[in-house]
C-alpha cells in the first residue's frame, strides 16, 4: 500500500501542476467514441495496474488493473469479483466509470454496484475516497463527470468461485 500511496500522490501532483485539458495516457482502450480533439496534457496512469489485496469479503485493486489480471489473482484464492466483464482487457476503473454490465449483473448489479469504496482523482488534483453507504452502492451519477475523474483504487465485493 505504501507504493500505491506514492504513485497516487505523484499523479495528483502532476494534475495540480498545470491547467488546461487533460487526458489519460494508457496503452489501450475499449472505448468506442470519436477521439478527435485539441491538445491535452497526458496523465500516465499505466502504473495503477496492481491487485493490492484480497481480503475475506473484498478485493482491493488499482483502477487500471485489467479484469484478466484481477481474475487470475482472485482465482488463486478461490474467489472472483462479483461481476466479471467478458472482455478481458477492460480495466476495473473503466468498468466502474463506464457502467460495466455482464450476465451476472441480474444477480449482483452493475460493476459500480459491487464497489465498497473508491479513491477518485478529481480534476483539481484532490484524491477523494467515496465509501459505500450502508444502504446504497456507489453510483456513477454521484461522482463527478467521467472526464474529470479517474478511479485510482477500488475495493469491490467478491464471491466464491465454483
Amino acid at each position: 500500500m505504501q507504493q500505491h500511496a506514492k504513485k497516487r500522490e505523484a499523479l495528483a501532483g502532476q494534475l495540480r501542476e498545470a491547467g488546461g485539458p487533460v487526458a489519460l495516457a494508457k496503452d489501450t482502450s475499449n472505448l468506442f467514441r470519436d477521439r478527435a480533439g485539441g491538445e491535452r496534457r497526458r496523465l500516465d496512469v499505466r502504473a495503477f495496474n496492481e491487485v493490492l489485496s484480497i481480503k475475506e469479503n473484498f478485493v482491493e485493486a488499482e483502477g487500471m488493473v485489467t479484469y484478466e489480471s484481477l481474475l487470475a489473482a482472485c482465482l488463486a484464492h478461490g474467489v472472483m469479483p462479483a461481476v466479471v466483464p467478458q472482455l478481458k482487457t477492460i480495466t476495473l476503473g473503466g468498468a466502474v466509470a463506464g457502467v460495466g454490465i455482464e450476465s451476472s449483473s441480474h444477480r449482483h448489479g452493475l460493476v459500480h454496484d459491487t464497489m465498497l469504496e473508491l479513491d477518485v482523482l478529481l480534476g483539481d488534483g484532490r484524491v477523494v475516497a467515496y465509501p459505500r453507504t450502508t444502504s446504497t452502492a456507489i453510483s456513477s451519477s454521484a461522482l463527478p463527470t467521467p472526464t474529470a475523474r479517474s478511479a485510482m483504487r477500488c475495493a469491490c465485493g467478491r464471491r466464491p468461485s465454483r
